[in-house]
């Protein structure tokens, strides 16, 4: 793969020494997309940076994160955090790994935080079997759904309901069909309509806040907020599907950019409205509260990203939870470390002998 990239032994070699793996598909296409360029990084920097993890780990830091995030926001910390790091050794020392299946599945949701506010759930299927929102069992023949726009969570479509009709990208179902389709374990729920401010880049998708929470010396603290907004009219907002970020600041004001894995962008791609119009997001800090309240149900999990959209009123409504996270599109858009503050204590601990004692 690398040879595509026409690097010669030299450059291979100075990304090597800087801990990246060449043949990994994130190092090309960051280095196809111009993030990788090495020639405005200080060699004191480099220093920094490989003397800084020295404190905590006896292994090399890959420095892709540090060198595509210098490029893109001109930020410099020794303390952005590597996705190896994040995802070998932070979030498994964080997170039961064994038991992310459980707080995963979306139809269990309204038992696990049921006093807290989520969609409006239709109906859902749980192992070929068919619930209403109570979890009470019904037959299929009993089944009437009189909504007309539901969403489907686990593949994030819509699903428009028109008398016995099921409208599903444009084609015309029969509910045996959308059995059929999904098989089993799916949920189908009302589509939420959202606050304007949160609509405004991208109306057509719901956009969330991705609001990570970390338990903490005994206490429930707020890391970092981004807002994901989806693009060409689809209704996902997903990053990784495309759509871009951009990251909250801690009074609930938007930065003034949005970004995808590679680039910067000042207007949404889609709408072209310019990312500075972003007015505050509403009810910020119940938002946060929010987040904070419902990590105290999860147990088994320290580190946690919350999916949270705003109703029309302004009212947080509770989407999904996540259990690993990004480590680039999140240190992008807010220009910081995922730590913060906290990086030099929680990598302390996690590279620690105590670790073991932890799990």
């Amino acid at each position: 793969m690398e040879n595509d990239l026409r690097l010669d032994d030299t450059q291979k070699e100075k990304y090597i020494s800087l801990g990246m793996n060449v043949e990994n598909k994130h190092f090309r296409n960051h280095y196809l997309s111009g993030n990788l360029n090495i020639s405005n990084i200080s060699n004191d920097y480099i220093t920094d940076i490989k003397d800084y993890y020295k404190q905590f780990a006896d292994q090399e830091i890959n420095m892709k994160n540090h060198i595509v995030i210098k490029n893109l926001t001109g930020a410099e910390d020794v303390r952005f955090i590597s996705r190896e790091f994040l995802r070998q050794d932070i979030i498994p020392y964080f997170n039961d790994i064994g038991m992310i299946n459980y707080y995963t599945d979306k139809n269990s949701y309204d038992l696990l935080f049921h006093e807290f506010n989520q969609p409006d759930t239709i109906i859902k299927n749980v192992r070929g079997q068919f619930l209403t929102n109570k979890n009470k069992h019904i037959s299929f023949d009993e089944f009437i759904i009189k909504s007309s726009d539901v969403e489907n969570g686990e593949s994030v479509k819509k699903l428009i309901i028109d008398g016995e009709n099921f409208i599903l990208d444009n084609k015309a179902y029969t509910f045996e069909d959308i059995v059929n389709l999904y098989i089993s374990n799916f949920t189908i729920q009302k589509i939420i309509k959202q606050h304007p401010v949160m609509a405004k880049l991208h109306p057509y998708s719901v956009n969330t806040l991705r609001i990570v929470t970390l338990r903490w010396e005994n206490e429930i603290k707020h890391i970092y907020t981004f807002c994901r907004f989806g693009v060409n009219k689809d209704v996902k907002d997903n990053a990784g599907q495309g759509g871009i970020v951009v990251g909250v600041k801690d009074n609930g004001s938007f930065m003034d950019y949005g970004a995808n894995r590679y680039e910067i962008v000042k207007k949404h791609p889609t709408t072209e409205i310019p990312v500075s119009e972003l007015e505050r997001i509403p009810n910020y800090e119940k938002c946060i509260n929010l987040a904070k309240e419902m990590h105290k149900k999860v147990l088994h999990h320290d580190f946690v990203s919350w999916d949270i959209a705003i109703e029309e009123k302004g009212e947080p409504i509770f989407i999904e939870c996540n259990f690993y996270g990004s480590a680039i599109v999140n240190q992008i858009a807010l220009k910081r470390p995922i730590f913060g503050d906290l990086t030099d204590d929680i990598l302390k601990k996690v590279y620690s002998k105590e670790r073991a004692s932890y799990n």
